[in-house]
Protein backbone atom coordinates (compact mmCIF):
# COMPACT_ATOMS: atom_id res chain seq x y z
CA UNK A 1 0.00 0.00 0.00
CA UNK A 2 1.33 3.42 -0.98
CA UNK A 3 1.54 6.39 1.39
CA UNK A 4 1.18 8.95 -1.40
CA UNK A 5 -1.94 11.03 -1.77
CA UNK A 6 -3.35 12.19 -5.09
CA UNK A 7 -2.58 11.03 -8.55
CA UNK A 8 0.94 10.03 -9.60
CA UNK A 9 3.26 12.68 -11.03
CA UNK A 10 3.60 13.11 -14.77
CA UNK A 11 7.28 13.96 -14.33
CA UNK A 12 9.65 11.71 -16.19
CA UNK A 13 12.85 11.86 -18.26
CA UNK A 14 10.86 13.34 -21.14
CA UNK A 15 10.26 16.54 -19.13
CA UNK A 16 13.97 17.42 -18.94
CA UNK A 17 14.46 16.58 -22.61
CA UNK A 18 11.47 18.68 -23.74
CA UNK A 19 12.46 21.54 -21.44
CA UNK A 20 15.99 21.64 -22.85
CA UNK A 21 14.70 21.73 -26.40
CA UNK A 22 12.10 24.39 -25.70
CA UNK A 23 14.47 26.64 -23.75
CA UNK A 24 17.17 26.37 -26.42
CA UNK A 25 14.65 27.45 -29.05
CA UNK A 26 13.16 30.17 -26.86
CA UNK A 27 15.65 31.08 -24.09
CA UNK A 28 13.63 34.07 -22.87
CA UNK A 29 10.46 32.04 -22.39
CA UNK A 30 8.38 32.72 -19.31
CA UNK A 31 7.40 30.05 -16.82
CA UNK A 32 3.86 30.31 -18.14
CA UNK A 33 5.04 29.55 -21.70
CA UNK A 34 7.15 26.61 -20.53
CA UNK A 35 4.26 25.22 -18.47
CA UNK A 36 1.92 25.58 -21.43
CA UNK A 37 4.43 23.80 -23.68
CA UNK A 38 4.70 20.94 -21.17
CA UNK A 39 0.90 20.91 -20.85
CA UNK A 40 0.98 21.45 -17.08
CA UNK A 41 0.01 24.27 -14.73
CA UNK A 42 2.50 26.88 -13.55
CA UNK A 43 2.04 25.59 -9.98
CA UNK A 44 3.06 22.10 -11.13
CA UNK A 45 6.11 23.51 -12.91
CA UNK A 46 7.17 25.40 -9.77
CA UNK A 47 6.62 22.26 -7.69
CA UNK A 48 8.79 20.28 -10.14
CA UNK A 49 11.51 22.95 -9.88
CA UNK A 50 11.50 22.37 -6.12
CA UNK A 51 11.33 18.55 -6.27
CA UNK A 52 13.66 18.00 -9.23
CA UNK A 53 16.64 20.38 -8.97
CA UNK A 54 18.04 19.15 -12.29
CA UNK A 55 15.02 20.68 -14.06
CA UNK A 56 15.53 24.07 -12.39
CA UNK A 57 19.28 23.88 -13.08
CA UNK A 58 18.59 23.17 -16.76
CA UNK A 59 16.36 26.24 -17.13
CA UNK A 60 18.73 28.46 -15.13
CA UNK A 61 21.79 27.34 -17.11
CA UNK A 62 20.16 28.03 -20.48
CA UNK A 63 18.89 31.44 -19.31
CA UNK A 64 22.31 32.33 -17.89
CA UNK A 65 24.09 31.24 -21.07
CA UNK A 66 21.66 33.25 -23.19
CA UNK A 67 22.05 36.34 -21.00
CA UNK A 68 25.85 36.03 -21.14
CA UNK A 69 25.78 35.91 -24.94
CA UNK A 70 23.40 38.86 -25.01
CA UNK A 71 25.62 40.94 -22.72
CA UNK A 72 28.71 40.16 -24.82
CA UNK A 73 26.84 41.12 -27.96
CA UNK A 74 25.55 44.37 -26.44
CA UNK A 75 29.03 45.26 -25.19
CA UNK A 76 30.56 44.65 -28.62
CA UNK A 77 27.89 46.77 -30.25
CA UNK A 78 28.16 49.57 -27.69
CA UNK A 79 31.93 49.73 -28.02
CA UNK A 80 32.12 49.41 -31.80
CA UNK A 81 33.98 46.75 -33.75
CA UNK A 82 35.85 45.93 -36.94
CA UNK A 83 34.40 43.85 -39.76
CA UNK A 84 36.02 42.51 -42.87
CA UNK A 85 34.12 43.00 -46.10
CA UNK A 86 34.85 41.50 -49.46
CA UNK A 87 34.61 43.92 -52.36
CA UNK A 88 34.10 42.54 -55.85
CA UNK A 89 35.27 44.58 -58.82
CA UNK A 90 34.93 43.81 -62.49
CA UNK A 91 37.26 45.41 -64.99
CA UNK A 92 38.56 44.40 -68.42
CA UNK A 93 36.69 41.13 -68.27
CA UNK A 94 38.27 40.05 -64.98
CA UNK A 95 36.73 39.72 -61.57
CA UNK A 96 38.87 40.69 -58.62
CA UNK A 97 38.16 40.36 -54.93
CA UNK A 98 39.60 42.59 -52.25
CA UNK A 99 39.12 42.34 -48.52
CA UNK A 100 38.66 45.61 -46.70
CA UNK A 101 38.39 46.27 -42.99
CA UNK A 102 35.65 48.62 -41.87
CA UNK A 103 34.96 50.05 -38.41
CA UNK A 104 31.38 49.88 -37.14
CA UNK A 105 30.98 52.76 -34.65
CA UNK A 106 29.60 52.21 -31.18
CA UNK A 107 25.86 52.33 -30.61
CA UNK A 108 24.60 54.52 -27.77
CA UNK A 109 21.35 52.54 -27.48
CA UNK A 110 23.32 49.33 -26.86
CA UNK A 111 25.34 51.16 -24.19
CA UNK A 112 22.16 52.41 -22.56
CA UNK A 113 20.73 48.87 -22.56
CA UNK A 114 23.91 47.55 -20.90
CA UNK A 115 23.66 50.22 -18.20
CA UNK A 116 19.96 49.47 -17.73
CA UNK A 117 20.65 45.76 -17.29
CA UNK A 118 23.42 46.55 -14.79
CA UNK A 119 20.98 48.70 -12.80
CA UNK A 120 22.60 52.05 -13.60
CA UNK A 121 19.90 53.32 -15.93
CA UNK A 122 16.16 53.40 -15.79
CA UNK A 123 13.58 53.46 -13.06
CA UNK A 124 15.86 54.19 -10.11
CA UNK A 125 15.17 57.53 -8.48
CA UNK A 126 18.76 58.59 -7.93
CA UNK A 127 21.43 56.45 -9.52
CA UNK A 128 24.15 59.12 -9.33
CA UNK A 129 25.56 57.55 -6.15
CA UNK A 130 25.69 54.14 -7.84
CA UNK A 131 27.51 55.68 -10.80
CA UNK A 132 29.93 57.42 -8.44
CA UNK A 133 30.69 54.09 -6.75
CA UNK A 134 31.09 52.36 -10.10
CA UNK A 135 33.16 54.97 -11.94
CA UNK A 136 34.93 56.44 -8.90
CA UNK A 137 33.91 60.01 -9.72
CA UNK A 138 30.89 62.27 -9.78
CA UNK A 139 28.82 61.78 -12.93
CA UNK A 140 26.21 64.23 -14.19
CA UNK A 141 22.91 62.55 -14.98
CA UNK A 142 20.44 64.61 -17.00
Amino acid sequence: MSNSVGRPTQYGPWVLNYTQRFMLLKPRATKEELAQYLNISVQTLLRWFWRYPELKACVDYIEMDHNGKLIKSLYKRAEGYEVEEQAVTFSEGKVSYTVKSRHIPGDANAGRELLRRAGFWGDKEDNNEDLKDYFGEEVEVD
